[in-house]
């Protein structure tokens, strides 16, 4: 009767969609809001999720299998067989940011640092320092003539 009016049946593709909150919900009730559907191909079965922070993108894939079963127990005939969670790069600070965090001033300290003197035998020898040919001649001592 839908077709010979010319009205299809609303495929599963908007139902998931529509329904991601609740799926996300029972898959994973801690990422309830942070994660976007944005697109789901009913054809291949791939469902991409926007995660709010890479955090949440690295928990949703581990736990595809449990948002893979929660979405094909959801809605029927969705058929989800590949989420795609992108992975978010760590966010750098843009001009605003760096507007309102001024860069950190090098510290001075509060007194001058005082060297205390090496206790006896710390000095490292100058003929340890020395190439071999140097000692040779420093042994041997220098003669004039």
């Amino acid at each position: 009767m839908m077709t010979e009016r010319g009205i299809a049946a609303p495929d599963a593709g908007g139902s998931v969609l529509a329904q991601f909150g609740t799926i996300l919900a029972a898959a994973m009730p801690e990422l309830a809001g942070r994660v976007q559907a944005v697109a789901f191909d009913a054809g291949t079965g791939c469902l991409d999720a926007v995660p709010d922070a890479p955090a949440v993108g690295t928990k949703l894939r581990w736990s595809t299998p449990k948002l893979i079963a929660a979405a094909n127990e959801t809605v029927s005939k969705a058929n989800v067989r590949a989420p795609h969670i992108p992975v978010l790069a760590p966010e750098k600070a843009g001009p605003a940011a760096a507007a309102t965090d001024p860069a950190p001033q090098p510290t001075t300290p509060a007194a001058p640092v005082e060297r205390r003197t090496p206790p006896d035998g710390y000095p490292i020898p100058v003929t340890f320092l020395l190439p071999p040919l140097a000692l040779l001649v420093l042994s041997r001592g220098v003669h004039d003539g």
